[in-house]
């Protein structure tokens, strides 16, 4: 079980209570990896545990914070402390491309955790947003828009956009999966 820093509370049970605070305040968490959650996907009411979905690249890890850090009420938030902003349960709407999937680190067969995502495109989504991804990017959560096994990401030019604009680019010894999906969860 993985407690909250904030209010000591299940990880994957609440994560609608992660303060934006915490999230982009505390070092001890704004230093160590985000990861994006998957709802649970059941309606039986004993599985109401939510899920490790994606693991950000360093580089979507502060795009997202700086996003939460618009919309948020903490002490690096755009407004500082603010009771009008958000105070827990940061979620976000993303357009992102899959790196690579978990793999088993070695022998003990432990996964280096879910796949790895880098993030094109994010937005806050109304709270009262049923479907925030649907109303963000016109998509359906976790569509699938390209892929290719052996497309890689390239932040400094491109071979190819998609109809998202993430450049793509093509390599043969590529190991990447290259799936862009559209996404709208909470992030621990």
């Amino acid at each position: 079980v993985v407690q909250m820093i904030d209010n000591g509370k299940d990880t994957l049970k609440e994560p609608f209570t992660h303060s934006v605070h915490c999230l982009v305040d505390v070092p001890d968490c704004y230093n160590s990896h985000f990861e994006v959650l998957t709802a649970p996907t059941t309606t039986n009411t004993e599985n109401t545990m939510y899920t490790r979905g994606y693991r950000l690249t360093e580089t979507s890890k502060q795009l997202v914070m700086e996003l939460a850090r618009s919309v948020g009420s903490c002490s690096t938030c755009v407004n500082g402390y603010d009771s009008s902003k958000l105070q827990d349960g940061f979620r976000a709407v993303l357009n992102a491309t899959v790196l690579e999937l978990s793999t088993d680190d070695g022998d003990d067969g432990a996964s280096s955790g879910p796949p790895l995502i880098m993030v094109h495109n994010q937005a806050y989504p109304e709270p009262s947003d049923t479907d925030p991804c649907q109303t963000v990017f016109g998509l359906t959560e976790g569509t699938v828009m390209f892929n290719n096994p052996k497309a890689t990401i390239d932040d400094e030019k491109s071979d190819s956009t998609t109809d998202s604009g993430a450049r793509i680019s093509l390599s043969s010894s590529s190991g990447l999966v290259g799936l862009l999906l559209v996404l709208g969860l909470y992030m621990i």
